[in-house]
């Protein structure tokens, strides 16, 4: 099968912008990227990007490993576009900084031998792909939250104090959001992962910071919000410190009044995890709920917290200045 690739091109020592270089591969049957970009290697002495620490790359704007099949995305002999995992992070043509992630397995380090840093890095393209990272740059990530379900399967006498270490509300295991817009074997995985530590933690009061207090909506008071029957309405569910409030739940009740729910891509925010630790982040969440809500074409985002639905309402003048297009959805 013949494909066209255009790989990215960069080097932060010399260049302001990068640039785009194509690249015509025969791929064989089970050829894989790494298979691609090895030939591209081949055909360009002077490209010095370094394979082997790659880990994954953003391919046709999906975040893959480089173990996957070039057939997985050049159907009919498509275009193949490669870029870095992380661009705000490139160094060397696809090649990014790891220092953040780094930076989080120093979290459990003391806790962690060789074989435990192994399992951690070859989670290195989850945690490049995670969307949280874009919102919130001091994200522990998927990455650590993986290698602490590791340590506390080993070890469970750590289990509180590796809990104690994931568990901050802005940037821990209450933060994740999901994983999407990725091609990752990993990321149902993650999720199973990540759903056993909330669990863990979720009656567990760590020193340093105060969890949040969640409320759910009462279900029993939607009887009482008729005036949402027959209109499109998109939930907003919320993964806040210490509590989960899902979207299920609610939309099965909006659509029993007459509503037409409209599904979120990502319907579990973030918004509650960093209320009163970092607002900024909140205003961002927020901001990314509403925009998709409208975008869908929702009259009115529905908040499954309490806290957030107030959080909304009192900081939309914020919201739609960080949106920067009008706000026409309604909050309730």
């Amino acid at each position: 099968m013949k494909v066209v690739a255009r790989v990215f091109r960069f080097d932060a020592k010399h260049d302001y912008l990068g640039a785009l270089q194509p690249f015509e591969y025969r791929a064989d049957e089970g050829a894989s990227l790494i298979d691609l970009l090895s030939a591209f290697k081949s055909a360009n002495p002077l490209c010095k990007m370094r394979l082997e620490l790659l880990g994954g790359a953003r391919v046709n704007g999906v975040a893959a490993r480089l173990d996957s099949p070039v057939s997985a995305f050049a159907r009919h002999g498509g275009e193949i576009v490669l870029e870095p995992l992380m661009p705000e992070r490139v160094t060397l043509d696809l090649e990014c900084d790891p220092s953040r992630f780094d930076e989080s397995f120093k979290i459990l380090a003391d806790l962690a031998d060789k074989s435990d840093r192994a399992y951690y890095d070859d989670f290195f393209t989850v945690y490049a792909a995670s969307p949280m990272r874009a919102l919130n740059p001091d994200y522990y990530g998927e990455a650590l939250f993986a290698l602490a379900s590791r340590l506390i399967a080993k070890d469970g006498a750590k289990t509180d104090e590796i809990l104690r270490r994931v568990s901050h509300p802005a940037n821990g295991i209450f933060a994740f959001a999901g994983l999407y817009g990725a091609v990752l074997d990993g990321a149902e995985f993650i999720a199973a992962e990540v759903e056993k530590l909330q669990e863990l933690a979720r009656n567990y009061a760590p020193t340093g910071f105060k969890a949040a207090k969640f409320a759910k909506r009462d279900l029993g008071d939607l009887a009482n919000l008729g005036d949402l029957g027959g209109k499109a309405i998109a939930v907003s569910a919320d993964l806040g410190a210490f509590a989960a409030c899902g979207a299920k739940e609610y939309e099965q009740k909006l659509a029993a009044i007459g509503a037409e729910v409209l599904r979120l891509k990502n319907a579990a925010r973030v918004t509650g995890a960093a209320f009163a630790h970092r607002r900024d982040l909140s205003i961002k969440a927020a901001c990314e709920a509403v925009l998709e809500a409208q975008d869908l074409g929702a009259e009115v985002l529905f908040c499954a917290a309490a806290q957030t639905r107030d959080f909304l309402q009192s900081n939309i003048k914020a919201i739609k200045s960080a949106a920067n297009t009008p706000i026409m959805t309604e909050i309730a």
